[in-house]
């Protein structure tokens, strides 16, 4: 066991440092110079999600998946300057809106799942495609209120694509 949280902890860290490819932004007044860069948060969400799936561990992989979101919350906030804390919030917001569609897309009407299992997929089906799934506190900001009702969206998908695994048709 400790060999495998081991080997875990290797991977990502190895995936940390070679998912993050940069992505270089120019001002509207000279575009050949050069600020602090916004670093690809969609690539290192895209990583961590996948490490999520193939991890074999006794951590619940919905665990994983909210800490793929929070660590890339933390990383827009902690890594990036002010200025560009905002795009990487929303950057981060229009991926996993993005990654919900591609899930969500791929998603059978009528699986091939029985009682629990088809209970728990029509649930998580029926709250991501809720439009009022969240409520956000006031003092939530705008971004924050979609990357929670986002956040929300995801997780559901995941869960119903995790409820399929084995039961492809």
């Amino acid at each position: 066991m400790r060999v495998a949280l081991s080997i875990n902890r290797l991977l990502w860290s190895a995936s940390y440092v070679l998912v993050f490819p940069t992505v270089a932004l120019g001002t509207d007044d000279d575009p050949s110079q050069i600020h602090e860069p916004v670093f690809g948060v969609e690539d290192w969400f895209d990583g961590c999600a996948q490490l999520s799936n193939n991890t074999v561990m006794s951590i619940p992989k919905m665990a994983l998946d909210m800490d793929c979101v929070a660590w890339a919350l933390d990383y827009c906030t902690n890594k990036q300057e002010n200025s560009y804390q905002d795009i990487c919030h929303e950057t981060l917001i229009d991926h996993i809106h993005l990654r919900s569609a591609e899930i969500s897309e791929e998603l059978p009407e009528n699986p091939n799942l029985k009682g629990f299992k088809r209970s728990s997929y029509e649930k998580a089906r029926q709250r991501a495609a809720d439009v009022s799934q969240s409520k956000c506190d006031a003092e939530m900001s705008e971004n924050e209120c979609k990357l929670l009702d986002a956040t929300l969206r995801w997780l559901d998908l995941r869960i119903a694509e995790r409820l399929l695994e084995g039961n492809r048709q």
